[in-house]
Order: structure tokens, then C-alpha cells, then sequence
């Protein structure tokens, strides 16, 4: 076991960092698909979001990190039109949506998932993602 007040007793050598070359994009980054100004929600007197401003360019992954209680599923309900924000606006593909619920988030194709463990049995990691999509055009959401 290595205990860092140790390492000065056992003449460690830094390992040297290598810097890889840039993966090439399949796709290159293109201009924002979503964008999402001054967003803020409250619950009562709660405030859940707070000026909240970013946008997901075409081809980019974005991710939404933080601590519980920081806002990252009320920030994805407002996305997704399961709560409607008392500031802000949201535009998706330069659309400025107003009013969404989630069926109108669903046929503009924004989904999301959930953190869940029950997961399908003999399904593949991609076929547990690409669900969603099927789901809804089972559904004729789509």
C-alpha cells in the first residue's frame, strides 16, 4: 500500500506525461443546436436554477456535473418541458421554445435517460441507449 508521507522515503521518480495527438472528429463541431439564456426556476421560495446560460453545439457532448442538491435534474426537466422556467429561454435549432411539454420535447427529439439499474436482459450497452428512439416512434411520437 502506498502512503503519500511515505514517498519521500522511497526516491520516486515522476513518470513523464505524454501528450496524444488530437483524435480526428467523425463529425466537426457545428454551430449550437441548443441554447439555454438566463434559465431560473423556483419552487416557492426555493431557488432550484439561477440564471443558468449555456448551449450543446451540433456534435458536441455536454455534461451536466455537480453535487446533489446543485440542480442537474431540474436543469434537464426544464430541457425536456417537464417543468417550464419562471425566467429565461430555451431555442433548439433556432427555434425559441415556449410552453414545451414533454410530448413537444419528444417529437423535436430531445430524450433523455435515467439513472436506472433495472436494465433489459440479453441487450447490448447500444441497444439499451438506442431504445429510447424506438420507444417513441412505437409510441408515433415520432
Amino acid at each position: 500500500m502506498f502512503c503519500p508521507s511515505q514517498a519521500a522515503d522511497q526516491n520516486l521518480e515522476e513518470k513523464p506525461k505524454v501528450r496524444l495527438p488530437s483524435a480526428q472528429r467523425a463529425f466537426p463541431v457545428g454551430a449550437p443546436i441548443l441554447e439555454l439564456d438566463s434559465i431560473s426556476l423556483r419552487f416557492g421560495g426555493v431557488k432550484a436554477l439561477t440564471n443558468i446560460s449555456f448551449n450543446v453545439l451540433e456534435h458536441e457532448v455536454r455534461a451536466i456535473i455537480g453535487p446533489n442538491g446543485a440542480g442537474k435534474s431540474s436543469m434537464l426537466n426544464v430541457i425536456n418541458g417537464v417543468y417550464v422556467p419562471q425566467e429565461g429561454s430555451i431555442t433548439l435549432r433556432g427555434e425559441r421554445l415556449a410552453g414545451m411539454t414533454p410530448t413537444d420535447a419528444a417529437k423535436l427529439g430531445i430524450a433523455r435517460t435515467f439513472q436506472n439499474i433495472a436494465l433489459f436482459k440479453g441487450m447490448s450497452v447500444s441497444g439499451q441507449h438506442h431504445g429510447g428512439p424506438q420507444l417513441a416512434h412505437a409510441c408515433q411520437l415520432s
